[in-house]
Order: C-alpha cells, then sequence, then structure tokens
C-alpha cells in the first residue's frame, strides 16, 4: 500500500448555520406577525425561515450538520407565523369587503368630495 492509500481527509465541521438562522428568523417572524399593521413585514421573515429551516433539517439528516431541533423549531415558529400573517390578510380583506366598510367609505369619499377647497 502506497501512502495515498493511508491519507487522511480533514473532518468537515458541521454547518449550522441555516438551522439557527430558521430559528432566529421564526422567533423574529411570530412577534412581528401579532403586530397588526406590521406584521406585513413578517411575510418574507417567515417564508424565508421556513426554507432555510426545511434546508437545515435536510442537512441534518445527511449529517452535514447537528442543530436538528434548532431548524425544526425555526421551521415550526415560522410556520406558526405564517399562519397568523394568513389570518391577519383574511381578517383584512373581510372587513374591506364588508357591506358596511363599503358604505362608510362611500359617504366619506361623497362628504370629501362636497367640500370646497
Amino acid at each position: 500500500m502506497s501512502y495515498q492509500d493511508y491519507q487522511q481527509y480533514p473532518e468537515q465541521q458541521p454547518s449550522n448555520g441555516l438551522g439557527t438562522a430558521a430559528l432566529v428568523l421564526g422567533i423574529i417572524g411570530v412577534v412581528l406577525s401579532l403586530i397588526p399593521g406590521i406584521g406585513i413585514i413578517a411575510w418574507p421573515v417567515v417564508i424565508v425561515g421556513i426554507i432555510l429551516g426545511i434546508i437545515g433539517i435536510r442537512k441534518v439528516s445527511q449529517g452535514r450538520a447537528t442543530n436538528k431541533k434548532a431548524a425544526i423549531t425555526g421551521t415550526i415558529l415560522s410556520g406558526v407565523g405564517l399562519v397568523i400573517c394568513i389570518i391577519w390578510a383574511i381578517l383584512t380583506i373581510s372587513v374591506f369587503q364588508s357591506p358596511e366598510f363599503q358604505n362608510e367609505f362611500q359617504e366619506q369619499m361623497s362628504q370629501e368630495m362636497q367640500q370646497p377647497n
């Protein structure tokens, strides 16, 4: 056997950045999604958190990362944040499409149009 047969390859360090990023984005996304009005900022945060969490979970299953709990928790928190964002969107759309809102909006617009400058 030659020296090349015994050559050792450096051990690769686990790459835990994606799972950790998913956890951080999940926490931020849930907090932002709970704030009415500002919660619109949470949409991209939670979507990116879900994507990074899924990739992080895959890396753990391939043995390239070791932070399985952080990746799973980040994915779940991001999913919860996304559900909260969807609920806010449904509530907002239902308010704007309600007959009461439409009537009040029309009345306010007609009053504004009638007032002199």
